[in-house]
């Protein structure tokens, strides 16, 4: 009888740990169906009336589906390149045991344990920020891309420069 007790409070810790979790994105998703003033709301209500209207309004501007397809590309290319440069790695890793493999290995487990924003105060400016395309807001989307990549790999590849790139700089 003591196991099955144990078991049901077990389990209520953890659909309590869900739903403090999961408190936040019900509530991006229930705002979405707010009128502005009910989203603006002090206290914040509860009972609302569910409209439309903010998804006609989106799906209404001009700049949309341009930065959509935007997005969606910049998160393509990005994911393919890290797939591309971690497949690579892995293979070579695993197949050719250069030596301080170990060491490569608890690198690379130890990188992406620190999270991308902890590390980017310590990369260079000019790193980060990479000039790619004109700095009007009407870059093309290959520019943008090819920034995006560029700070991937400087984020998640390149978490602190190599000594070389730090005093070219």
């Amino acid at each position: 009888m003591s196991a099955s007790w144990k078991s049901k409070l077990y389990h209520l810790v953890l659909w309590i740990v869900a739903l403090v979790y999961f408190f936040p994105v019900l509530w991006i998703i229930l705002s979405a169906f707010k009128t502005k003033n009910e989203l603006l709301a002090t206290p914040p209500k509860w009972i609302l009336s569910p409209t439309l209207a903010n998804f006609a309004n989106l799906f209404a501007r001009e700049t949309f589906w341009p930065t959509l397809v935007n997005s969606l590309l910049i998160s393509f290319l990005s994911v393919s390149i890290a797939i591309v440069f971690s497949f690579l790695a892995a293979y070579s890793l695993s197949r050719f045991k250069p030596v301080g493999t170990d060491f490569i290995m608890f690198l690379i487990l130890w990188i992406r344990m620190v999270p991308a924003a902890a590390v980017l105060p310590f990369c260079p400016t000019p790193l980060v920020r990479l000039p790619c395309g004109s700095t009007s807001t009407s870059r093309t989307r290959w520019s943008t891309s090819a920034s995006e990549a560029a700070r991937l790999i400087v984020v998640v590849v390149l978490p602190t420069p190599p000594f070389w790139l730090a005093t070219a700089m």
